[in-house]
């Protein structure tokens, strides 16, 4: 493979990346360098592959060890971006995200669509007698490239190529409202009522995060609070598990189900022009929707696969989980619950975790 002619510290493509050096002014400055080598790298291979057209015959190592590099550079170099975005969102990572994917989307496309690439491939296949694991691959490289519209008409590749870029953009956008509406959403509280049964461990978190909230410059003790209660999963996932104020508990539990889905974070629109959208490049690679398309490379095949196998496991799933409901209502029932009332979604994990404690004496947080 062709060595980089820019050096780059940063992106190295192998091994473990080293997160802390990945800053938001690195990236922006130093992944197009990646991106330009990239480019230089896909062009060299164009011209390599066409030279080794006019031969009768294709090697392997030599069609398949420059594109697995190609791709593997670019997988690893963007999947850090990615990575980082998703853990360690901030706005100025998130603008450097935005600001490059379309770039990397561009390149994606130009690779996919490489008609020199296609051809090599194809030819690469009908001239040897591979096993059926470099046939398989062969098949799924050759596949990728028809999903990525390389057998498209000029016209219908432009709108392909659009599509794809806009339907990253959705995607980040709609990932972006989840994690503003956790973030946003927040319950102070000041009573001990309020954070009964809650694991000490939760309660300094919970603390903590009251202080930086109230911006108060007195520690505050994790015992008498005030404590911050938020969608972030430790704090929901515990809070939901352990703490004994039910009205508390139900207002958690719909504002974590209902995120992104009014207000400013409001993913409707979103999520109804990406189903669009996929509907639109699904019919135009020649499928009737986009679970065809996804399907044509898994080992599913057709949706009424997907449906029959979903249907095989639904039936006796539903059958346990009716029972379990009826001996967790029971079990709540004889503890204190309102024997007028059947517990609700936001009341499960909590009796699940006193109905372990006393059946089988299992306690998570020990």
């Amino acid at each position: 493979m062709i060595d980089n002619r820019i050096e780059n510290q940063l992106f190295i493509c192998k091994g473990l990346p080293d997160f802390k050096k990945f800053t938001p002014e690195r990236i922006q400055n130093e992944f197009p360098k990646v991106l330009e080598n990239l480019n230089e790298n896909f062009n060299e291979i164009e011209v390599l592959f066409k030279s080794l057209n006019q031969e009768k015959s294709l090697n392997w190592e030599e069609i398949m060890n420059p594109l697995n590099k190609i791709n593997s550079d670019l997988s690893w170099s963007w999947g850090v971006i990615s990575h980082l975005n998703a853990v360690k969102n901030s706005e100025s990572l998130r603008n450097v995200y935005s600001n490059l994917l379309p770039n990397v989307i561009k390149l994606g496309n130009k690779i996919g669509q490489s008609k020199i690439i296609y051809k090599t491939l194809k030819k690469l296949k009908s001239t040897n007698h591979f096993d059926i694991t470099k046939n398989r691959i062969l098949d799924k490289e050759i596949l990728d490239m028809e999903h990525s519209g390389i057998s498209l008409d000029t016209e219908l590749q432009k709108e392909f190529n659009k599509n794809s870029e806009r339907l990253g953009e959705l995607s980040t956008k709609f990932s972006n409202n989840v994690l503003d509406a956790t973030n946003k959403w927040c319950l102070i509280l000041d009573e001990k009522s309020d954070v009964e049964g809650v694991p000490e461990r939760v309660l300094e978190l919970m603390a903590i995060a009251a202080q930086n909230h109230l911006k108060k410059d007195q520690k505050i003790n994790p015992k008498n609070g005030p404590w911050k209660l938020s969608l972030d999963i430790p704090t929901y996932t515990a809070f939901m598990t352990y703490a004994n104020n039910r009205e508390i508990r139900e207002k958690l539990y719909k504002a974590f189900v209902s995120r992104a889905s009014k207000g400013e974070e409001d993913n409707n629109i979103i999520i109804k022009e990406i189903l669009e959208l996929r509907q639109r490049q699904s019919n135009i690679l020649g499928y009737s929707c986009w679970a065809d398309l996804s399907l044509s490379t898994k080992m599913a095949n057709e949706v009424q696969n997907v449906e029959k196998l979903l249907e095989e496991l639904r039936q006796p799933a539903y059958k346990t989980a009716k029972k379990e409901l009826i001996n967790l209502n029971k079990f709540a029932h004889e503890n204190g619950f309102d024997i007028h009332e059947k517990i609700k979604s936001w009341d499960i994990n909590y009796w699940a975790e006193l109905l372990r404690k006393e059946k089988l004496n299992l306690d998570q947080e020990a």
